[in-house]
């Protein structure tokens, strides 16, 4: 290969990365979420893994026994506002839909599950993990 050859690829490859960085910067960083619901007599608690990113949240939710698991589709609305849709993968997975607030300037978040049986009535987060998307 020619220095001239080398040196036009080398220039290619900077700008390549220069191209890639500023995409990856115009990007907003996706949060990960892993929530842990405490059961309640006779139910057992829920475990959510979701991100979210802009304003979309997807992910998995699942029984604290991890027997079954539910897609998590939903909104948020970046003011603390946020409405998630559990629909099982399988049949015994939760159900139902969790809306609710969350407050930027404390831990609070007050969310309530819709739907039937132990998928209804108010979640009360036992632990809640917080991650940037991206970290490696």
């Amino acid at each position: 290969m020619s220095h001239r050859s080398l040196q036009s690829l080398m220039l290619a490859a900077a700008a390549m990365g220069a191209i890639a960085t500023t995409a990856a910067r115009a990007q907003p960083m996706p949060l990960v979420y892993i929530v842990h619901d405490a059961p309640r007599p006779g139910c057992p608690g829920l475990v959510l893994h979701f991100t979210a990113a802009d304003r979309s949240i997807t992910g998995f939710a699942s029984y604290s026994d991890m027997k079954a698991m539910s897609r998590i589709v939903g909104t948020r609305n970046g003011v603390g506002h946020f409405d998630m849709t559990l629909t099982p993968i399988d049949p015994a997975g939760p159900k139902g839909r969790i809306v609710g607030d969350a407050n930027n300037s404390t831990t609070d978040v007050r969310s309530v599950l819709k739907g039937e049986g132990c998928n209804d009535g108010p979640l009360k987060i036992q632990t809640i993990s917080v991650t940037n998307g991206y970290q490696p």
